[in-house]
């Protein structure tokens, strides 16, 4: 998940930049979606995190397979 917060920040600098070189807004409203998109994922993961704890005692990733039931 961090690899994807890294690509969701890098592709935001770019439409940053790129908005300010072209004097557009559009570049800096995708860029916010982007960063809202990126907070989501965050909060997902961490919602996904308690969930394991709070059932298995643990974190260890190999008890979400077993939070289907």
């Amino acid at each position: 998940m961090l690899s994807l917060e890294i690509i969701f920040i890098s592709s935001s600098i770019g439409f940053i930049l790129s908005s300010i070189m072209i004097d557009d807004i559009f570049g800096f409203l995708f860029s916010l979606f982007l960063l809202t998109l990126a907070g989501a994922e965050v909060s997902f993961g961490l919602a996904l995190t308690i969930l394991s704890y709070r059932k298995f005692d643990n974190i260890f990733l190999n008890n979400l397979t077993r939070l289907k039931s």
